[in-house]
């Protein structure tokens, strides 16, 4: 288990502060946001959630808030997130036009494959 030094909490994306200096309404919700992206990365389930937000939000300073993040690795800023996801969905849209791109050219190439000619129907297979 790892040992931080308390001297200078500091909340997540956040300055620097005293352990024993006051938390604001905004620093709880900060808090609470960085948990429920721990739980979307699967690194908390519902109830460690419900348990860690119930002090979150009970919490008066800025020790009690980082205590209760302390055993979660820091989390990358919001807009570095966002670019991710960005990134990650651009790709998985270039993927998906490829496959759909390469269905379509397969299946128009295979439309008069196969497909029998009755004699006398037409066309140059029917001619005499």
């Amino acid at each position: 288990m790892r040992v931080r030094d308390t001297s200078h909490m500091q909340l997540p994306g956040d300055r620097p502060q005293r352990p024993d200096a006051r938390a604001s309404d905004a620093d709880r919700e900060q808090v609470a946001e960085a948990l429920r992206r721990h739980l979307v990365e699967g690194r908390l389930t519902t109830d460690e959630l419900s348990e860690r937000m119930e002090t979150v939000f009970a919490a008066r300073t800025h020790g009690e808030l980082v205590r209760v993040t302390d055993d979660l690795p820091d989390l990358p800023p919001p807009a570095d997130e966002a670019r991710r996801r960005r990134r990650v969905s651009a790709l998985r849209n270039a993927g998906f036009r490829a496959h759909l791109t390469a269905y379509a050219v397969v299946n128009s190439s295979l439309v008069g494959v196969g497909v029998p000619r009755r004699p006398g129907a037409g066309g140059p297979a029917g001619r005499r």
